[in-house]
């Protein structure tokens, strides 16, 4: 089940139930929200990615965009910016099956992993060596135009659910950091 389930709901819903509780993340996070209202998420994630890297603070680092053409333009910008010091990758649906692979290959010693990814990373995904987040609160999803009369795919800001699933991508594997650019605080 997920972790943000309700369990109480799920258990009055079903009245013989039992409940089994199995621990997920066992590291410490630590939230960071910024206090400036940011015009260019996409902008002030890129330069979120290069502080955290020159800080050398430990563990790869994690950006949630919100498709395909946003991340290839961050991967393009970042890898410009620090050459070979890192390896710079993109996570979405439209990638081949070893450019997905590619994720989740252990981080060499000497390196530092920047992923640059959509929601599909939110979920159930552990990437091993994970520390930092990078969370825009920030999301592609399918709506419904009224004027048009059709669906259509819109950037919109993402749930108080999906602030805890991308939160919780830190702190998997060791100690982590979520820099919130979200509406939602104290979630």
């Amino acid at each position: 089940m997920s972790a943000t389930l309700d369990t109480n709901l799920l258990g009055n819903y079903y009245r013989n139930s039992v409940l089994l509780e199995v621990p997920g993340r066992t590291y410490p996070i630590e939230d960071e929200y910024t206090n400036d209202d940011v015009e260019n998420y996409l902008e002030a994630s890129i330069a979120k990615t290069l502080e955290i890297h020159k800080s050398k603070e430990n563990g790869d680092i994690l950006v949630f965009l919100t498709g395909p053409d946003e991340i290839d333009r961050a991967v393009e910008d970042v890898k410009g910016k620090l050459k070979d010091s890192a390896i710079v990758l993109p996570l979405h649906g439209k990638l081949t099956e070893d450019d997905t692979k590619r994720i989740f290959e252990p981080t060499p010693n000497n390196k530092r992993k920047i992923i640059f990814s959509t929601n599909v990373a939110e979920t159930s995904v552990t990437i091993d060596g994970i520390c930092h987040v990078i969370e825009t609160g920030m999301v592609k999803e399918a709506m419904w135009d009224e004027k048009r009369h059709m669906q259509v795919l819109k950037i919109g800001t993402i749930t108080q659910s999906s602030v805890k699933q991308r939160r919780g991508r830190a702190g998997r594997t060791a100690p982590g950091k979520v820099n919130h650019y979200s509406t939602y605080k104290n979630q």
